[in-house]
């Protein structure tokens, strides 16, 4: 440990600085750190439910070694900060010390180790106003339901929740969440690496529940992959009462290539109330969309956030869905719009998400607001190819649309690109209740509709409706 200019203390070569007149200023390591396994694991001594671990309230806690372990093992550091940085060389890590305030400076050319949480690990940190998680490695993996949760309890602005690595994996029930249950906004998320694979029934989300608004999801990658029930979503709900105003965060993803598969989704809604949902923006070379959704919903009074693309080249194949809707839930078509969104792949899971939504929707005395909203525009640009091809397992089409299911209207839908092909599915502003559909807008230098499918008795011919 390093004090400034007053020396070093060692335990290989001692010294004697002056240590109770000045903080530590750098951490040196002049060897590979060792490894650091986290199995602490136990129930709440108030409420059971709760499992503990490692624990510190209102300081920082730091994890700082070679690659690191969550074997099980459980983080919390409520109002705090936890960081946890895996190093795989000789270094000097700065420290600007606080009060009870740490925080690490990594040189620029530092090399990171691998960070692992398996069997149900998790870091949990909460607080008044949120509180921070910062996560530095090479390859950072959630497995097996493990967890990445940032709760802001309180009525202050949430702190981010931060991973930086060369490959983050997120799969098997494990996700990163930021939430609020107070009405302070929830943090940010903050994700920064080469790959991000999120898979087999995974979640990165921003939630709010109880009139706080929503973080934004931010992601700078170079490939973006979501397989088998994968979801980046923002949902912004008011349980307590219908007349709040919780706006929404934006998705913002900035990536080589988006990869979304087999029931995956992007989506941003907002669920009663009347605060304005937030955006999805993706900037990439090329989006695949194969048997999975990218939406914005609006459940509320509020009109719902814009989609944004700005691609080379956008494939949507086997029923893969682009959709900006205004919903009324109580609308019996409501049950035919979740039927078509991206639960409709796995029935399970459908029931599931409908007796959710009904539940919230039975338990709320004044329904007056539902579908009053008008739902986003759309706007893509695809400087070389759109292509809609191929129908899904259950005989889906494959679609681009704004709509309306209740009072509000749809929004507009804009489409810029050099080549445009539909075989299976239509691009589309409808209207499914009592609002006005909206304008389409097509610029492309060659158009080719083909393709007529037969579903479930009515033909369906390829086209721009």
């Amino acid at each position: 440990v390093e004090f400034g200019n007053e020396g070093v203390f060692s335990t290989s070569t001692p010294q004697v600085p002056q240590l109770l007149t000045v903080n530590p200023s750098a951490l040196l390591l002049n060897q590979i750190p060792a490894p650091i396994i986290n199995k602490s694991r136990a129930a709440n001594s108030i409420i059971s439910s709760f499992v503990e671990g490692l624990r510190v309230e209102s300081k920082n806690l730091v994890l700082l070694g070679g690659d690191i372990n969550f074997d099980g093992g459980v983080v919390n550091a409520f109002g705090g900060k936890v960081e946890v940085a895996g190093l795989a060389g000789v270094s000097k890590v700065g420290l600007d010390v606080n009060g009870n305030n740490i925080d690490l400076k990594f040189p620029e050319n530092i090399r990171y180790s691998n960070i692992s949480l398996d069997n149900n690990a998790s870091i949990i940190n909460g607080g008044n106003a949120g509180s921070e998680i910062k996560i530095l490695g090479n390859q950072v993996t959630l497995n097996n339901g493990s967890q990445i949760v940032g709760v802001t309890t309180g009525n202050q602005t949430g702190k981010p929740v931060s991973i930086q690595a060369s490959k983050l994996n997120i799969s098997n029930e494990s996700s990163v969440v930021a939430s609020t249950q107070g009405s302070g906004s929830s943090g940010d998320i903050l994700i920064n690496a080469e790959t991000l694979n999120i898979q087999n029934t995974a979640i990165l989300s921003n939630f709010s529940s109880n009139g706080g608004n929503t973080g934004k999801i931010k992601i700078e990658a170079n490939d973006v992959n979501l397989y088998n029930i994968a979801v980046i979503g923002i949902l912004s709900l008011v349980t307590a009462s219908n007349i709040d105003k919780t706006s929404g965060g934006n998705i913002e993803i900035d990536a080589k290539s988006i990869n979304i598969q087999n029931s995956s989704g992007i989506n941003n809604s907002s669920f009663l109330g009347q605060g304005v949902p937030g955006n999805v923006t993706l900037t990439t070379d090329s989006i695949n969309l194969s048997n999975s959704i990218i939406s914005a919903t609006s459940l509320s009074t509020a009109s719902g956030g814009n989609i944004a693309i700005d691609t080379q080249n956008l494939n949507i194949n086997s029923g893969g869905q682009i959709n900006n809707s205004s919903v009324d839930p109580v609308n019996p078509d409501f049950i035919n719009y979740v039927q078509r969104a991206i639960v409709s792949f796995d029935p399970t899971l459908q029931e599931r998400v409908l007796g959710v939504f009904q539940s919230w929707v039975n338990s709320d005395a004044n329904v007056s607001n539902f579908g009053e909203g008008n739902s986003g525009n759309i706007y893509i640009r695809a400087e070389k190819s759109i292509v809609l091809s191929g129908t899904s397992p259950t005989g889906a089409l494959n679609t681009i649309s704004t709509e309306t299911f209740g009072r509000g209207k749809a929004g507009n839908l804009t489409l810029t690109t050099s080549s445009l092909t539909i075989t299976d599915g239509g691009i589309s502003t409808q209207t499914s209740g009592a609002g006005d559909g909206g304008t389409l807008n097509v610029s492309a230098a060659k158009i080719n509709l083909a393709g007529v499918r037969n579903r479930n008795g009515e033909i369906f011919r390829s086209g721009l409706l």
